[in-house]
């Protein structure tokens, strides 16, 4: 099957370029750079946490590292061209610090360079048993920016709720996510090939076609990995899927080539689920999941439907408006980033009342879809 996409792939990709305006050769160096941006932020926190430990030879090399990427263009046709190089270096330099740690400190743990959200200590939250359970779930969390990808645009509100979830969930259900993720994006493609002109396509046969069964709670699961966010080349950073699946894979025993490619093909998953939307939509497509119009979806709608299903277990009857508290605390702080960034307060309005109206309507769909039978 995958000679077939990647034709059909290849077919599609000068379209979504240019739609884009950016070749897809340009959207991976742009990927690479993202994660050359995320590895060399990670190896500064290492390097911090890590002084006291005597090794010249790991700390001249990791600060020279460090130094010369954190000022250096990451975009810069000279650094292009060693992307490989310098990828390889940073994942042995972080396995080198792994092994300074564990004998210097008799510990051995990369962490992430995200961040809390702010609001998830706020008053209310704090006297609400129930919040607290919420955010804990959820921890949503913010992460450092400062490449601009095909967006031209460094993100104000780096910011998002439900990842650890999603990972969670493919853990527990002990399914391999990015392994489903890719096949089904493929999947995707392939019912999409063969769908007639202002045809329906319906997201829950293209996953039973793939896997042979009927898994809700493992379909949004997917879609949340592939649908919540763009790729790195698309956004010029590592989003909050990308962030844990990646920090897993440091603290593994995976060797660069398999970090590497897990990341890889986690990014192809994602840039095959904008092909399907940008196409579906090109050819007046009309795609539905379990009766549900999907055209008018965004990210927002995705992630919402993951958490009303995936969640409803754990909070029962709260669980549809605990969603539309996460929108709402979400869009709040995208509602003063967009401000901040010049766009209009009407604009910024609007789309604040729309983004939450996501959530509210597409946490209840997942609640009900996922309702015991």
């Amino acid at each position: 099957m995958r000679k077939v996409l990647i034709l059909f792939f290849v077919v599609l990709i000068p379209w979504v370029g240019k739609a884009q305006g950016t070749s897809y050769g340009q959207t991976l160096r742009l990927q690479n750079s993202a994660l050359i941006d995320r590895l060399n932020i990670i190896l500064g926190e290492r390097i911090q946490s890590l002084q006291r430990c005597e090794d010249p030879a790991f700390h001249q090399k990791s600060r020279a590292m460090y130094s010369y990427l954190k000022a250096a263009d990451l975009n810069h046709e000279e650094l292009v061209k060693q992307q490989k190089t310098i990828l390889w270096s940073l994942l042995d330099l972080l396995r080198h610090s792994r092994e300074l740690e564990q004998k210097c400190l008799g510990s051995a743990q990369i962490k992430s360079i995200r961040k809390p959200f702010a609001f998830s200590n706020n008053t209310e939250n704090q006297n609400n048993p129930l919040n607290r359970l919420w955010w804990k779930t959820l921890e949503p969390s913010c992460y450092k920016i400062r490449l601009k990808g095909e967006l031209h645009h460094v993100d104000g509100n780096a910011c998002f709720a439900g990842d650890r979830v999603v990972v969670k969930t493919f853990e527990k259900l002990q399914v391999d996510l990015i392994e489903t993720s890719l096949r089904y994006s493929y999947s995707l493609l392939a019912d999409l090939s063969k769908t007639p002109l202002q045809g329906d396509l319906n997201l829950e046969n293209s996953y039973f076609n793939e896997f042979q069964a009927n898994n809700p709670m493992l379909l949004l699961s997917a879609l949340a990995a592939i649908g919540s966010s763009g790729p790195s080349g698309l956004t010029g950073w590592l989003q909050g899927i990308e962030d844990r699946l990646l920090i897993q894979d440091l603290n593994s025993q995976l060797n660069n080539e398999q970090i590497l490619r897990r990341f890889t093909d986690l990014q192809t998953a994602k840039y095959n689920y904008i092909v399907f939307r940008d196409t579906a939509d090109r050819y007046k497509i009309k795609l539905k999941i379990y009766g549900q119009e999907m055209n008018s979806w965004s990210r927002h709608n995705v992630m919402a439907a993951f958490l009303g299903c995936s969640l409803r277990g754990s909070f029962e009857t709260k669980t549809p408006g605990l969603v539309y508290l996460t929108g709402v605390a979400y869009e709040a702080k995208d509602f003063i980033s967009h401000l901040k960034e010049g766009v209009s307060l009407k604009a910024s309005q609007k789309n604040f009342i729309d983004d939450t109206n996501r959530y509210k309507v597409s946490g209840l769909f997942g609640y009900h879809l996922c309702a015991p039978q």
